[in-house]
């Protein structure tokens, strides 16, 4: 009695995701609405005031307090980040560099950032601005639901308070935004094996056949491989082993 016997000898490579984390800083690139701030010196461009990344010019350019009125807020449009389709946002901070002018007198001077994304404005918590000194802060933001196409058009913004008002008393001299984001990828799909490639033998023994990918590219999802046999005597037919 003549049958043959097969012995399959493959590899399973399980298919790998890549996760990279990156990040994309942006600066204000024009004025939005409200602009209430003063700037100095540029008399009708706040945003051009504050958009110092990475090295701010602190007491050379700057918006502040108009000596008035005790909150007065601005807000900037930023330039598409390229944030990529598919990418998971993982938190958007804001870096801001404040200083508070001493008057002589008592009062709170203080700073809130806010980003406005898909048409809803979120504002940080409270910064007091410290006495003649530039400092800079940093607010981290986080919401799940934010997509890419969101944050590429989102705006930046602050609000300046004093409690005694005067001309310059609260000041801003830098503010950029920075996004992280996660991306996902998966090996390419392994497009040397045919799943239609056939042999055959006709003498009893064992056949070797190893599965491997001419890319070098560890991405098989499943390994399929099918036996079958012209013996009638089936149940003595091709039988496989595999090595996993």
């Amino acid at each position: 009695m003549l049958f043959s016997v097969f012995l399959f000898s493959f590899i399973i490579i399980v298919p790998q995701v890549y996760a990279a984390t990156s990040s994309v800083i942006v600066s204000p690139n024009g004025n939005s609405t409200p602009l209430q701030c003063s700037p100095y010196p540029n008399a009708t461009s706040n945003y051009a005031d504050i958009n110092e990344y990475p090295t701010p010019d602190d007491s050379t350019t700057f918006v502040g307090m108009d000596g008035v009125n005790s909150l007065r807020v601005d807000n900037y449009t930023l330039p598409n980040a390229g944030v990529p389709t598919g990418a998971t946002i993982n938190n958007i901070s804001v870096t801001f560099r404040i200083q508070a002018v001493d008057i002589g007198g008592s009062g709170t001077h203080a700073a809130i950032v806010t980003i406005s994304v898909d048409k809803i404005e979120y504002a940080s918590s409270t910064q007091t601005a410290p006495i003649d000194v530039w400092t800079t802060y940093t607010r981290t933001f986080t919401n799940t639901s934010w997509t890419p196409a969101m944050v590429n058009a989102m705006y930046v913004g602050v609000r300046l308070s004093s409690t005694i008002p005067e001309n310059w008393d609260v000041k801003m001299t830098q503010e950029f935004v920075n996004i992280t984001y996660t991306t996902v990828a998966y090996a390419p799909t392994n497009d040397a094996c045919d799943s239609s490639a056939t042999f055959s033998v006709d003498t009893d023994g064992w056949v070797n056949m190893t599965v491997s990918d001419a890319n070098l590219v560890a991405d098989f999802n499943v390994v399929l491989i099918a036996v079958t046999t012209a013996d009638s005597k089936t149940d003595e037919g091709a039988r496989g082993v595999g090595d996993f």
